[in-house]
């Protein structure tokens, strides 16, 4: 072919070359495409599991509080709390769901809101915010908390000092 002309030789080797960089491409975004497909479904199944084991935590925990809940009032009160750690099963499941023997009186000090007596909906929130570790977002806020008591307490310290002259 060269011995014809230069330019037909140039132009099919050009044409080869831009065919093949074109089925390459259209392979690599078959493979890109079925990356993506799968991380999509792969994040798709992780919340599914997420949700799946929220709805089982939820549901452990309302057979917790019933157990608990000797009197089936609906709620409970520091004394049932305290006697469920003398049951062995309950005091185990207790530690299950990521509480210490310990803990049971400070989480009541901290969840009840009225009359000595904890709801399920009170526990069921206390039991999602307390358990497990303190996470980057909970030390933040109180950091944050912290430093706003500080400049309250230097304001009100200024006051009266002022008042005190």
């Amino acid at each position: 072919l060269f011995f014809v002309d230069a330019l037909t030789p140039t132009l099919v080797f050009f044409y080869i070359a831009f065919t093949m960089l074109a089925v390459l491409n259209v392979v690599t975004g078959v493979f890109v495409d079925n990356a993506l497909e799968s991380t999509k479904s792969q994040r798709d199944y992780q919340i599914d599991k997420a949700k799946e084991l929220t709805d089982d935590m939820i549901i452990q925990v309302r057979h917790f509080f019933n157990a608990i809940d000797t009197d089936r009032s609906g709620e409970i009160s520091k004394e049932e709390m305290l006697f469920m750690l003398q049951d062995d099963d309950l005091a185990a499941f207790w530690n299950v769901i990521g509480f210490e023997d310990g803990d049971a009186d400070l989480m009541f000090q901290m969840c009840e809101r009225h009359a000595g007596f904890i709801n399920f909906s009170e526990f069921l929130e206390c039991t999602r915010r307390l358990r497990g570790q303190a996470r980057s977002i909970d030390l933040h806020a109180i950091l944050q908390e912290t430093r706003g008591n500080s400049y309250k307490l230097r304001e009100l310290e200024s006051m009266l000092r002022g008042k005190r002259r």
